[in-house]
């Protein structure tokens, strides 16, 4: 039941009007839930279903469709919503089903639309709940690479707009842009009180300011942020103003400042190529004759070991049911297609955003391991949203230049359920898992940290060894 309730809560959490703010709401929500679902005699479960469902309180509306959604009677749950809907047209589902349809909309455009229909429907829509909107529109035209329609919605924001999230996208395109976007942040940042939390937030801008000035090619102005963003570190900490102090001490000839920097970034999984290069370049430096690369190497390999160490504590032994896929040109493949090699399943879907958030990550373990036979990867697109999910994975892939091995786990016409998906008995996306091969389940992922790439990399390299050697 946790995992399940771990959705409920999740959904209504999407909206501070859905959840009303409300501990007790979430309270009576779980304990009504927990009513139904620990019910084992049919009469009396329909009593009380019956008496939830003639109720005025939406409420408890509520709490049946999400009763018939934990217990997969997916046609009780459509039928019951479209009930609700007409009972509480502008009731907080209603508003709820409004947001969602925003955060899964195909493009900026279509969510525009509902967004100008929901304010039509909600005129006293709560701020926070439009805001929210607004960020996730903002967001989604700065992906598509639309600066202006991306700076309109982040300009109509009035409290907590995402402007790290914005002007990282569009770092990746327009730098100029992202520069004006955070330096007007902090701008508005110094203005407030101190006591207002908002050094931590202003240390994070400089940081984003500063990788931005290095993309510039501003190096004095970036190290200037990037010293901030230093001095005003927390302990150890290995965030983005140290990479970037980092890497401009480098560039600046100061190697024996920069070495012990970048060697921790290396070691935190918090590096890259380019600072990689910077901390061979400095040990080489500082170290006339030696191999950078050998330095590099032999870091890597006992960063590796250490991680092996640590994650044969947590190894499963779950033998994988034999479920099936399709590959991209629609030929069936089952699991038992692999037996003998380890492999790593990445469900994913487009319309989820951490599942897209981690596919730098997993291109980069897809690099590592494509020359090894033994390792195979599949991409499983699954519980889509549209009617034309291949062609929306496979124009995802081809659009961001992604080249991961595709494979569709199309939702069953009779259950409304993904095979693939439900046979391994998932709840989330993404959801990441490591096979080793004999078929045994050693690792499974849910969810996709905020730690760097490179970070990723290391772990699931660490699993995927430990999943050979266990064959």
């Amino acid at each position: 039941m946790k995992i399940i309730f771990v959705t409920l809560l999740m959904i209504i959490g999407l909206s501070p009007v859905f959840a009303q703010s409300n501990a007790n709401f979430q309270a009576s929500l779980a304990s009504d839930f927990d009513a139904l679902k620990n019910e084992s005699n049919p009469k009396i479960l329909q009593q009380k279903i019956n008496r939830l469902t003639h109720s005025k309180n939406e409420k408890d509306w509520i709490t049946v469709i999400h009763y018939y959604d934990a217990t997969g009677q997916l046609n009780r749950k459509e039928s019951l919503e479209n009930e609700l809907f007409k009972r509480f047209p502008h009731g907080n589902y209603a508003l709820f089903n409004a947001l969602v349809h925003i955060k899964y909309g195909k493009n900026g455009d279509a969510m525009e639309k509902i967004l100008a229909k929901m304010k039509t429907n909600f005129p006293h829509i709560a701020v926070s709940d439009l805001d929210g909107a607004e960020n996730m529109i903002a967001i989604q035209y700065a992906e598509e690479r639309n600066t202006v329609r991306s700076l309109l919605h982040l300009n109509r924001i009035k409290i907590h707009p995402s402007v790290l999230i914005i002007a990282n996208d569009l770092l990746k395109y327009d730098a100029a842009a992202a520069a004006k976007v955070v330096k007007q942040a902090m701008d508005r940042n110094e203005t407030m009180p101190a006591d207002s939390g908002n050094k931590a937030m202003y240390n994070q801008f400089c940081s984003l300011y500063s990788k931005i000035q290095i993309k510039l090619g501003h190096n004095e102005e970036a190290l200037r942020y990037a010293k901030i963003a230093y001095d005003d570190r927390s302990g150890d900490d290995v965030s983005d103003g140290v990479a970037s102090y980092a890497y401009l001490l480098s560039t600046n000839g100061q190697y024996r400042e920069a070495l012990p920097i970048l060697r921790k970034l290396f070691i935190a999984g918090e590096s890259n190529e380019q600072l990689n290069d910077r901390l061979r370049l400095s040990y080489e430096k500082l170290n006339p004759g030696k191999d950078g690369k050998v330095y590099l190497a032999g870091i890597q390999d006992s960063l590796i070991n250490a991680l092996e160490e640590d994650l044969t504590k947590t190894m499963l032994n779950d033998k994988a049911p034999d479920f099936y896929v399709t590959d991209s040109s629609g030929k069936k493949v089952s699991l038992s297609d692999f037996k003998g090699k380890t492999v790593i399943l990445d469900f994913w879907a487009t319309w989820c955003a951490p599942c897209k958030a981690s596919f730098p990550a997993m291109q980069l373990a897809v690099n590592k391991y494509k020359n090894d036979p033994q390792v195979k990867f599949l991409f499983i697109h699954t519980r889509e949203t549209s009617t034309t999910p291949l062609a929306d994975a496979k124009n995802y892939l081809l659009a961001n230049d992604y080249h991961l091995p595709l494979y569709m786990d199309i939702k069953a016409p009779l259950t409304h359920t993904n095979p693939a998906f439900s046979a391994l008995n998932l709840q989330f996306i993404p959801a990441k898992l490591v096979i080793d091969g004999n078929g045994v389940i050693r690792f499974q992922l849910i969810g996709f940290g905020a730690e760097k790439d490179e970070a990723h990399v290391n772990i699931l390299s660490a699993m995927i060894e430990l999943a050979k050697k266990s064959s």
